[in-house]
């Protein structure tokens, strides 16, 4: 078995939301498997930021909006209060 970074559903985080009906945000994303996991469990909207542009690519297959690029740098269209979970 082999075990790809950008891939990971992060079970361990999972385990510690309760998506259902929830807008989430995921720091992060890597190609969008927890993203992807957290929408099949109910998450209403799911959004990612992204600094390895070849998994935010992937990564937007999965989720509702993803932010390519530096979080610290790269202009992101959240308004405060927008997510139930980061």
């Amino acid at each position: 078995m082999s075990w790809e970074y950008h891939r990971d559903p992060r079970p361990d985080v999972q385990a510690l939301l309760a998506p259902r009906g929830r807008r989430i945000l995921d720091v992060g994303c890597g190609g969008g498997a927890m993203g992807a996991a957290l929408k099949q469990q109910g998450a209403a909207w799911v959004a990612g930021v992204e600094g390895h542009p070849a998994a935010a690519a992937e990564a937007r297959a999965h989720l509702d909006l993803v932010v390519a690029g530096d979080l610290m740098e790269a202009p992101l269209p959240f308004a405060p209060g927008e997510f139930d979970r980061t």
